[in-house]
């Protein structure tokens, strides 16, 4: 199974998908009339905590929409996050949109990958974290384990701070078993196609050593895995690009969670 391909692909095509949806495009479900960025509201008739979980529930959509979920609902959730921002952190969202239109009308990923791209990405998912009070859990990645992840997650909306601890690149990748009789050891054992079945893709975190990154995710009940597929000898970026070890699910990092 060569999922570390798969896990990259999927987040490039995740993103892709979301400045579609944020751009409109053709989608029948786009609401033409919606406001555009630069007639935000700027937070004046926002909730804080009703925009939190907007947020998450439009991240959570454009995921889902790629494993079969009803994508018509995401334009409307979108617009919610846009238009209604908390008045603390209404420019950044300003900023971000048009951004991700940008990267979809050039068919440019290299967009995603600019400083301004970035800050604001990150700016928004540490005001997640610190003002949205969900729960949440450091965890830490290191060579070749997930420290910190517990047995059992309430379901909810749930943030993870994540930090990678260890030598090499690390990611952490949560899936949600659909079979929860399926293991690791099962799943490394199935071609591609028969792997994806069994999964449903929740998100992930990656970065170089020394780096953090902080994600929130609407788990719902069930047996997740939280999986790393970098491969073995990838201590930094361009080491990444080159490695061809085995990835580091196959040295055991990988760790099993109930949410309940």
């Amino acid at each position: 199974m060569k999922l570390f391909k798969l896990a990259r692909a999927l987040v490039f095509v995740l993103a892709i998908s979301m400045v579609a949806v944020a751009c409109g495009g053709d989608d029948p479900g786009a609401d033409a009339g919606s406001p555009s960025a630069s007639e935000s509201t700027g937070g004046e008739t926002a909730d804080d905590s009703t925009w939190c979980d907007d947020y998450v529930t439009a991240q959570a959509a454009v995921v889902g929409a790629q494993s079969g979920s009803d994508p018509s609902v995401i334009p409307g959730l979108l617009d919610e996050v846009e238009n209604s921002p908390p008045e603390e952190i209404a420019d950044v969202v300003a900023e971000f949109i048009p951004q991700v239109r940008t990267a979809v009308e050039t068919q440019d990923p290299s967009v995603f990958e600019s400083e301004e791209f970035q800050a604001a990405d990150e700016e928004l998912d540490a005001y997640v974290a610190s003002e949205c009070g969900y729960e949440s859990f450091e965890v830490a990645a290191v060579d070749y384990a997930f420290d910190g992840l517990p047995e059992s997650v309430p379901a909810g909306n749930v943030t993870f701070d994540w930090t990678n601890d260890g030598a090499e690149v690390h990611e952490m990748l949560l899936v949600k078993l659909l079979d929860e009789s399926v293991s690791v050891d099962d799943l490394m054992k199935m071609s591609d196609e028969e792997a994806q079945s069994k999964l449903q893709f929740i998100g992930a975190v990656f970065g170089p050593p020394s780096t953090q990154d902080t994600e929130t995710y609407p788990l719902e009940a069930g047996k997740y895995l939280a999986v790393c597929f970098v491969p073995v000898g990838a201590t930094d970026m361009e080491a990444l690009n080159k490695a061809d070890g085995p990835p580091h699910v196959a040295e055991g990092m990988s760790a099993e969670f109930t949410v309940e």
